[in-house]
């Protein structure tokens, strides 16, 4: 008997191994992923952000990452929703020290170590020497200023963004001004060495930003790095490329006034698509994670800001969202000279971006934290009038919406150019690719040398069966179980320090480069290789609850519904059968027991006392079901040829008396007596109604017959449900015994994973649910960070609801109920269920 367990074909009693399977694997590389928490109360100016930003532009794709505003003991939630979509691979908190003053106010800095770098210059002899060997010694020596990040909120980052440790100790590591050194990231002046690198950067040593407002300076390190820390590192490199229409563009910019200032920062306003190469720093390429189509809602952001909050708000957002502007305070202020410019840029990259897309409802949505909705209604009310549009009439919507309430969902992610699309078909046989598979290096980095850093490969396991999009293979953010994807390669290896988490889809694994390299092949880094492993649910399950010091069996109950699935191809099969009433009536007529007590009249089919079954033959079929042959035969014939009914006759023995059903394999002409096992040719002694000869009777499979009896129906329905929800993967096994730490035994009638959630659960065909039985189900669901689904055959009063939302989960519990369990009605609770940020 075998069970079915998302595309794969186990048996539970012998080690018969799986079907053989084919995957579609694709694997990205991209640049690892970062965010700085900052202290937003010693943080008034642009000062601190130019630090974060300096420091971002040492790394490849540098430029995308996040710069968050905390207190340290909370995150507002809009920089919340940001941080987990975003889904860093490591977060640092930046540490303000004396090095700060040296790049915001050197005049000052210098006052305040006259005296030593007055002694400095007498043994060197020169002020700027002077001045470099005092910086260096502070940034090496000085302790800086400990923002300390409250540890509710690290677990909290922790237990829902789900980081690789920044360092063996530490989650959260920390970083200050001029402190450069990350030990993960690909650097980019480590790779950039040879006149043979033709990377696509954004820069140029030329550039300075004397009497330039610190805004202005801030726009353009976002797009172009540091110049005060990359271009050390690009003196004499004159093949790297840099924009020259932004070259132009900054020439004009003078401090004189306001005029020159906007018309230098025109193109800053553009967040996707623009005239400005950055959207392929070093071949990085836009991959969109939504799928946009004519005629769809268009939502514009535009940010209006003076505060460092905003900033950072327009900085994270412009990355990673369609249709994200900047309006700077100083612009804001003045905007009745403006306006005309401002729309003109918005509708531009607009055109540009959407090219001949219609879409058919438009909404502009001014954020802003520093400008109230008052002072944002009557200074924009009359933006829209110059470009011909009314910012209230029909076809465009324009409001003032708080920063909590826009969608930060990301809309685009970044891969190496050359590896963007790499994907193939992969064999898996035992649930183990047939092939090893080699971890991809960035294609247009050729040059890598080791220890020179490492990079993230994204793997995304997908069905090759267009059909079904739930037989992918997503897991969730346990480090047990994901170690399992690629078990080989996190043994212990000398020089290769791979980690793995979840990110989106994906299973992400960092990849550093080889210790040792070919001398005489510089473009040929070296990386592991490894084979696939796809775990079955229950593995996964077993790694999960072993987290928990539980371990867990398959339950009678589950044995008979992951028979029963198995017999009917499926649990979408099974679960359509389930809900056709006529089909079901047959079944449960089965089960009804000794009909003593019915009316002989009303009594439907042969019950058997000596076996306490009850057969059925084709005429009660259709008086059940209430339609004719015709209709009822097709269904008929395929549960016989599933054998999910067996056709058999009821004979009684001549010679012990007893009546009993034989299948037909079991007769010819003659059959043995199940009690006395008297052989014996049958005649019209041995039969009963029709006279002229015996009639055929049906029998349910055993496996399925112990299944209705056990309310299977409810879980079936439930895990359907879920499954349909699924947009990747989804993964079950049926019910399963757990015996806790303390080898107390119990039962969870539904386990299931969703796009990698863990859904654990309690169905009821009654509603009913006891406050033990919840309980038992909250300590396991926060114990493995999974979501707890109660599903019920009946409605689930409205009070029952708030009594156990209200337990204390630390993910929000599922309530599916009544007519939820026909997907139709089920679907639009669990897509927001999915939608939500996890």
């Amino acid at each position: 008997m075998e069970v079915y367990l998302c595309n794969f074909h186990v048996n539970i009693y012998s080690d018969v191994i799986m079907d053989i399977q084919h995957k579609r694997i694709t694997a990205r590389v991209r640049p690892l992923r970062y965010a700085v928490l900052f202290d937003i109360a010693t943080c008034k100016d642009y000062n601190t952000i130019l630090r974060i930003i300096e420091w971002y532009s040492n790394f490849w794709g540098g430029n995308t990452n996040l710069i968050i505003p905390t207190d340290g003991k909370t995150i507002p939630i809009h920089y919340w929703k940001l941080l987990k979509s975003y889904s860093p691979d490591y977060i640092y908190s930046y540490q303000i020290s004396d090095i700060d003053e040296y790049y915001s106010n050197p005049k000052q800095f210098e006052e305040k170590y006259k005296d030593e770098i007055n002694n400095l210059i007498k043994k060197h002899a020169s002020r700027d020497a002077a001045l470099q060997f005092l910086v260096a010694k502070l940034t090496a020596t000085q302790k800086h200023d400990q923002f300390i990040i409250d540890e509710q909120l690290a677990i909290q980052i922790e237990r829902e963004v789900k980081p690789f440790y920044a360092s063996s100790k530490e989650l959260i590591g920390k970083m200050r001004a001029g402190g450069h050194s990350e030990p993960n990231a690909l650097h980019i002046h480590k790779f950039i060495y040879s006149e043979s690198s033709t990377p696509y950067l954004i820069t140029s040593t030329d550039y300075t930003f004397e009497n330039v407002s610190s805004y202005v300076e801030l726009l353009i390190r976002t797009r172009i790095g540091s110049m005060k820390t990359v271009g050390e590192y690009l003196k004499d490199r004159r093949h790297l490329r840099y924009n020259q229409n932004f070259e132009l563009r900054y020439e004009k910019c003078t401090p004189s006034g306001v005029d020159k200032l906007f018309e230098s920062t025109r193109y800053l306003y553009e967040e996707f698509g623009e005239r400005i190469s950055h959207t392929k720093p070093f071949g990085l390429e836009w991959i969109t994670t939504k799928d946009y189509h004519p005629e769809e809602h268009m939502s514009i952001i535009i940010v209006v800001g003076r505060s460092v909050s905003d900033f950072c708000f327009y900085y994270n957002l412009r990355q990673n969202k369609r249709l994200v502007f900047w309006v700077p305070g100083l612009v804001a202020d003045n905007l009745e000279k403006y306006e005309f410019d401002i729309c003109t840029s918005i509708f531009d990259t607009i055109s540009h971006q959407i090219g001949t897309y219609v879409y058919s409802t438009c909404s502009i949505n001014f954020v802003s934290d520093s400008y109230s909705k008052l002072e944002i209604e009557s200074q924009l009310d009359g933006m829209f009038i110059n470009f011909g549009l009314h910012w209230r009439s029909d076809d465009i919507e324009a409001s003032y919406t708080p920063m909590e309430m826009i969608d930060t969902s990301i809309d685009f992610r970044r891969y190496d150019f050359k590896t963007k699309d790499n994907s193939w078909i992969q064999q898996i046989y035992n649930g183990v690719s047939s092939a090893a598979i080699h971890f991809p290096a960035p294609g247009n980095l050729t040059d890598l040398y080791g220890r020179t850093g490492s990079w993230m490969v994204d793997f995304n396991v997908t069905s090759d069966d267009e059909g079904d999009r739930s037989l992918g293979y997503v897991l969730p953010s346990n480090n047990e179980v994901l170690a399992t994807f690629f078990s080989d390669v996190f043994s212990s290896r000398k020089g290769m320090k791979h980690k793995v988490r979840n990110s989106d889809s994906a299973i992400s694994i960092q990849v550093p480069v080889a210790e040792i390299h070919y001398p005489f092949e510089p473009g040929n880094a070296l990386t592991t290789q490894s084979r696939v492993k796809l775990l079955d649910g229950y593995d996964i399950f077993e790694i999960l609850f072993k987290k928990i010091g539980a371990k867990i069996a398959h339950s009678d109950k589950g044995k008979y519904m992951g028979a029963s699935i198995e017999l009917f191809g499926g649990l979408s099969e099974l679960a359509d059968t389930l809900l056709n009433d006529k089909i079901l009536n047959i079944f449960n007529q089965f089960l009804v027991g000794d009909p003593k007590n019915i009316p002989s009249e009303e009594r439907i089919g042969c019950f058997l006392k000596n076996e306490n079954r009850t057969y059925l033959s084709y005429a009660d079929f259709e008086k059940i079901a209430g339609v004719n042959s015709k209709e009822l035969r097709g269904s008929i014939s395929d549960f016989l040829r599933k054998k999910i009914l067996l056709r058999g006759l009821i004979l009684q023995c001549e010679r012990c008396s007893y009546l009993g059903w034989y299948r037909m394999e079991e007769i010819g002409q003659q059959f043995v007596c199940n009690r006395c096992y008297s052989e014996q040719v049958y005649t019209e002694r041995h039969w009963r109604m029709p006279e002229q000869e015996p009639g055929f009777y049906y029998k349910l499979d055993e496996m399925f017959y112990q299944g209705l009896n056990s309310n299977m129906r409810v879980p079936v329905l439930s895990l359907n449900v879920m499954k349909e929800a699924a947009k990747y993967c989804f993964i079950y096994i049926p019910e399963v015994k757990i015996w806790d730490s303390a080898g107390k035994l119990s039962e969870v009638d539904l386990l299931c994973i969703v796009d990698g959630r863990v859904v654990i659960g309690e169905a009821k065909s009654n509603g009913k649910v006891t406050p033990l039985e919840l309980e038992k189900y909250r300590v396991i669901c926060n114990a493995i960070e999974g979501t707890f689904l109660f599903s019920s055959g009946a409605t689930v009063a409205d009070e029952k609801r708030k009594n156990i939302a209200k337990m204390g989960w630390i993910k929000e519990p599922l309530i599916i109920d009544g007519r939820d369990l026909k997907i139709t009605f089920a679907l639009p609770q669990l897509n927001k269920w999915l939608s939500q940020i996890y």
